[in-house]
Parts: structure tokens; C-alpha cells; sequence
């Protein structure tokens, strides 16, 4: 591979321009998991979860994704459908399209015009990170 314009330093690696070195899992439109998830990574989630989710870090369910389930992470966005508890450290959004049902445990809350929620609030102070955990329904 050639690279021009750009000057590489002994020992360091070569992140070509325009490239993230953060990951992300995404899961798919027609992908439907029954189970739980644990990642250390960001997660995009455009399908169906019947399960927990922790992530280490962001969680972003896209408008028609589903989880029925709780999830965990630094930051959590809620563009489709969640039914569970939420724990996010950092931020909890729910956009216009975004439908909630269960309690979420965060520092910070946005809940735009438009979205859905039912259920209950805890912010400011110390995160509690226990949740109820919920099991998946088979079938």
C-alpha cells in the first residue's frame, strides 16, 4: 500500500485517513437474537434481541429494532422499541420514533417530543447498576 502525503513515525501504527480504530457490532434488519449479549464494544442494533445487553460502551437501537430485555451501557439511544430496564452512566435519549416501557437509571435523560415512555426515572448520584434480570420468552 502506498501512502502520499502522509509521514509515518517508527513504531507507531498506520491508521489510513478517514478510518475509525473504533469498532462497532452492528446487528442486522433480519437478525433476531434470543439470548444475552455482552460486548466491549459499541452496538447498533437493527433487529430483534430477546435478551440483556451490557456493553462496556454506546448502545443505539435503530428505528425498528426491538429488545425485550434489559441493557447496560455508557450511552444508550432508543430510536425503536425497548422493553426492559435501562442503566446507562452517561445518557439515556429517546428520539421522536423511540417507544420505552421499564425504568432507567442514568445521569442524564433526553426524551425528545414525539417519543414514548412508560415507566420510571432514577438520575443524579451514584449508578446502581442491579437490574431485575428478565428472562426471554422461547418460541
Amino acid at each position: 500500500m502506498a501512502v502520499i502525503g502522509q509521514k509515518k513515525e517508527e513504531g507507531t501504527p498506520y491508521t489510513p485517513t478517514g478510518f475509525s480504530q473504533t469498532s462497532k457490532s452492528i446487528i442486522g434488519k433480519t437478525v433476531t437474537i434470543k439470548g444475552n449479549i455482552s460486548s466491549k464494544e459499541a452496538m447498533e442494533i437493527h433487529g430483534k434481541v430477546q435478551g440483556n445487553i451490557d456493553s462496556e460502551k454506546s448502545v443505539e437501537i435503530k428505528q425498528g429494532g426491538e429488545i425485550k430485555g434489559n441493557i447496560k451501557a455508557q450511552e444508550v439511544r432508543i430510536e425503536g422499541k425497548v422493553e426492559g430496564d435501562i442503566i446507562a452512566k452517561t445518557k439515556t435519549v429517546i428520539t421522536p420514533q423511540g417507544h420505552v416501557s421499564g425504568k432507567i437509571v442514568t445521569d442524564r435523560l433526553v426524551i425528545e417530543e414525539g417519543a414514548v415512555f412508560r415507566g420510571t426515572v432514577e438520575m443524579g448520584g451514584p449508578i446502581k447498576t442491579e437490574t431485575k434480570p428478565q428472562e426471554g420468552k422461547n418460541g
